[in-house]
């Protein structure tokens, strides 16, 4: 909803929650067009040198978010997920505006297993990419259509 109050992150926080979403972007790609799936947690992503600041995510979230769990832990990676839900529109539409819509991110995030072993002239060019249909590219093509829905 436009008309909902924007969160206002510290600089550092913003950063890292956006990093997270670029993470859970690239890994819904991966289960949706390459079947890799993984069952880590948003916030190992960040490493263990500086750990998310449980009170300053609890004062970003507020008192609406229902946690289901009692642990420290949990209740942070939740919270990190609201966060990160809230800011996955933004991350999206300045990757769009920054690749060239759609396609451009299609063929950035197809690019990202090239081997770089791989001889320049054996690897498909950017038509080929976007014109070879299969079921994996059409869900992925699909889901980049329809703004990178969270897929778990």
């Amino acid at each position: 909803d436009s008309s909902a109050a924007r969160i206002v992150f510290p600089a550092r926080l913003q950063v890292r929650v956006r990093f997270c979403v670029l993470g859970s972007l690239y890994r819904d790609w991966c289960a949706l067009v390459w079947d890799e799936r993984h069952d880590d947690e948003p916030q190992m992503w960040l490493g263990e040198d500086e750990p998310l600041n449980a009170v300053h995510i609890g004062q970003l979230v507020g008192l609406g978010l229902d946690l289901d769990s009692d642990d420290p832990d949990d209740c942070v990676n939740e919270a990190l997920v609201e966060l990160m839900a809230q800011e996955r529109p933004a991350v999206v539409e300045s990757l769009m505006r920054h690749l060239g819509g759609v396609p451009g991110l299609f063929i950035s995030l197809s690019r990202s297993r090239d081997d770089e072993d791989t001889d320049e002239e054996d690897r498909p060019d950017d038509d080929d990419l976007l014109n070879t249909v299969t079921g994996a590219t059409l869900a992925g093509y699909g889901w980049l259509v329809d703004g990178c829905p969270t897929t778990r």
